[in-house]
């Protein structure tokens, strides 16, 4: 006989449920793939990462962003220096375990941030449930697979990229590890806790508590449950330890210098805006319409986000017990989830809010929590249909036009999004650059590239795998490298107009230096010779 029942939305294993949770990962994935599927490296933090990622190859124990340097560095500058420190290894790890499996196309070392954020789309689901009910996380997790600050951090083109996508899915596993590890009042899930909040901090620091704070409601049973409930911490503290510290040991150790400046250098972000990240402390609330929509849907948008907040409170100061359609279990227990989920949502952006340092997507590992309560909110107010007040008709009403809306509205600006603009389209053709870089580093020999220009010398690197940088040098100095056996690339612009008379500027008569400086025309919109060496000319120099 047909059983409705496995059909039936009521039913959480339903066969509707699956199949809309498995459409829901194919579109998340599809989407992250599309967006990380390009071939332009972002300008500043993707590029980094990915140099690092590949040089360590070489040894996974020693993270540098100059490999070989030939030059004198300052270990101050993370983004000149050797030995980089700048980011914990997690996420480096993770891109050099891809680079090393597949190569080292652009799309290869996107692809653990693929993976992790397509993973994450499911974990919301499959435990979001146990928080807020089936429906409702179902809801979160279609609203995960289309929303733009994971794609956008996928796909390498804003700030933080791969680090905050790595981060905020160790956010959101130690969120729920050390929930069920106080239901089940289990010490092996407080260890396992312990090291996935290690993974966390080796990912980004110390912000990963926030997944340890968020979840003191559920943990938290009352004063006779506190002896009890330290010593299943203190195995949660020993997996950190074991997994967090050996690190932090080993790189002071190391290279005490770097780690020292590294470690005072992150802590300055709490006080002071560094590196132009100055912003006020409504950033990231105005954010909400990029991180979760668009400028099409903004106040729809805004509705969701802020109306399901405005909800979630109201419910949590209600005294009556909710109602059985969307109720997990009793109304305390109901209670403390809600509550955990808002700490999850909140505690980001109100640190980050007050921190002086901010970046676009610093509140991103908020992100599934804050779609949760979405979820939740959507289906309370759906619901109201079956109610015989008419006011709650139109609010059931209303709620749904809105997500409509929202959703309708924001899958369409994600498909039909582009992800392969170059950073640098106003400066450089990027095809001819990648050709060419590629093409440098399939000669033999060792080999410098000057005169790249400000912060092009990072993605010179990454293809052509010899050290780069950013101006020209003085004449000393280029023929003690070349007496070192370097060839030596220097950037030129590339129209006739410009080709020519920098090939004058640049005429070698000695027949050593003509065969060992080679002039690389490359297709820019604006040329710029950076960094002519002041005092002694080049004698080729007029």
């Amino acid at each position: 006989m047909f059983d409705r029942t496995i059909w039936s939305l009521n039913n959480p294993d339903s066969i509707i449920i699956r199949i809309l949770l498995y459409i829901f990962l194919l579109l998340g994935f599809y989407l992250r793939f599309t967006a990380a599927n390009h071939s332009y490296i972002s300008q500043w933090d993707e590029a980094y990462h990915a140099v690092v990622a590949k040089n360590m190859l070489s040894n996974p124990l020693k993270p540098v962003l100059y490999k070989n340097p030939i030059f004198e560095y300052n270990y101050k500058d993370w983004s000149h220096n050797h030995i980089w420190l700048h980011k914990p290894p997690v996420t480096l790890w993770l891109m050099a375990l891809s680079i090393y499996i597949a190569g080292d196309e652009e799309i290869i070392f996107r692809m653990p941030s693929v993976i992790l954020s397509t993973l994450s789309i499911f974990i919301t689901f499959y435990f979001g449930r146990q928080f807020v009910g089936t429906i409702p996380a179902l809801i979160a997790s279609f609203f995960q697979s289309i929303n733009p600050l994971y794609i956008r951090l996928v796909s390498g083109t804003i700030p933080t990229d791969h680090v905050d996508v790595v981060f905020s899915f160790f956010v959101q596993i130690t969120f729920f590890s050390f929930v069920a590890a106080g239901r089940k009042n289990s010490r092996f899930l407080f260890y396992l806790s312990g090291i996935l909040l290690g993974l966390g901090y080796l990912t980004k620091s110390l912000p990963i508590f926030v997944s340890f704070a968020a979840t003191i409601p559920i943990l938290w049973n009352g004063r006779q449950f506190i002896k009890p409930m330290i010593k299943n911490l203190l195995y949660s503290l020993l997996g950190f330890i074991l997994i967090a510290m050996p690190w932090q040991l080993y790189t002071k150790m190391m290279w005490p210098a770097e780690y020292n400046h590294e470690r005072d250098y992150n802590l300055i972000h709490i006080f002071e805006a560094l590196e132009g990240h100055s912003h006020d402390m409504t950033l990231y609330w105005d954010l909400i319409k990029d991180h979760f929509g668009s400028s099409v849907n903004i106040y729809t948008t805004y509705a969701l986000i802020f109306g399901s907040l405005l909800y979630v409170t109201v419910t949590l100061t209600l005294k009556s017990k909710l109602k059985k359609e969307i109720s997990i279990s009793d109304h305390i227990n109901r209670k403390k989830q809600l509550i955990a989920l808002s700490l999850w949502a909140l505690i980001p952006y109100t640190v980050f809010s007050l921190t002086a340092t901010k970046m676009y997507s610093y509140v991103a590992p908020s992100v599934p929590a804050i779609l949760l309560l979405v979820g939740y909110t959507i289906y309370s107010l759906a619901i109201l249909w079956r109610e015989p007040e008419i006011y709650k008709k139109f609010i059931s009403i209303g709620c749904l036009i809105i997500t409509l809306q929202f959703s309708v509205s924001n899958l369409m600006n994600r498909l039909n999004a582009t992800y392969s603009t170059p950073p640098w389209r106003f400066k450089y053709d990027h095809i001819d650059f990648r050709n060419k870089m590629k093409a440098i580093d399939r000669l033999p020999g060792k080999k410098i590239i000057l005169n790249v220009g400000d912060s092009r010398s990072i993605d010179c690197m990454y293809y052509a795998n010899c050290a780069a940088y950013a101006s020209l040098i003085s004449y000393d100095r280029l023929i003690n490298i070349i007496n070192q056996g370097y060839d030596v690339y220097m950037f030129i612009d590339s129209r006739e107009d410009r080709l020519e008379k920098i090939r004058n500027l640049f005429s070698i008569n000695d027949g050593e230096l003509k065969n060992k400086i080679k002039l690389i025309p490359i297709k820019t919109s604006k040329f710029l010779l950076e960094g002519i060496p002041k005092g002694k000319k080049y004698p080729y120099q007029q």
